[in-house]
């Protein structure tokens, strides 16, 4: 798992995940969703990641 999503397209702060597993996402993300035990963030530029739990 990863612990810092930096956006590929765009090169900006999408979320990161700490050691106890807390999960810090950009607040001026587009978009922020939960299904089940993922989150999916859309970036500013419309990139779109999945983070598990």
């Amino acid at each position: 798992m990863k612990n810092k999503y930096i956006c590929k397209k765009c090169n900006k702060f999408v979320a990161s995940r700490n050691d106890e597993g807390e999960i810090s996402i950009n607040p001026k993300s587009k978009k922020i969703s939960l299904k089940g035990k993922e989150f999916r963030i859309v970036c500013k530029c419309g990139e779109e990641y999945k983070i598990q739990f």
